[in-house]
């Protein structure tokens, strides 16, 4: 199983701004999976769908980014779904290892990649190497 994780910040008046393009890909993605039926489970609304013909759980934590990466550790351990299979798509700036600033709209990276407030929220609870 893989788990794709949406970025962004819950509340109305972040639907649809470019802080909010992760949830809003990850509602692309999961209606192209067919997944119908979102439920709130590990602090994340959660739906599960079938991509290239694996089974996928679409994530969108209901923390705000900066502390995104409790509600997407508690989907891991819930799910046992490993590092490598876990996907974030988010909208940020980040600095990579040349540190050349890149401004990224929409960026999809393993969960090998720590850059970023949003990212180090998400990325604290192991230790992978630096990719995007």
């Amino acid at each position: 199983m893989y788990l794709v994780v949406g970025l962004g910040n819950p509340g109305e008046e972040y639907e649809h701004t470019r802080h909010n393009a992760g949830f809003d890909t990850v509602d692309c993605l999961a209606d192209s999976a067919g997944a119908r039926y979102w439920k709130t489970e590990c602090g994340a609304l959660t739906a599960k769908g079938s991509l290239a013909g694996e089974d996928v759980l679409f994530a969108k934590p209901q923390s705000y980014m900066n502390t995104s990466g409790g509600p997407v550790k508690q989907l891991c351990a819930a799910h046992s779904v490993k590092p490598d299979h876990v996907i974030v798509i988010h909208d940020d700036f980040f600095i990579d290892i040349l540190n050349e600033l890149r401004m990224v709209f929409i960026s999809v990276f393993s969960y090998r990649a720590i850059s970023g407030y949003a990212y180090r929220s998400v990325v604290p609870f192991g230790t992978f190497s630096f990719q995007t």
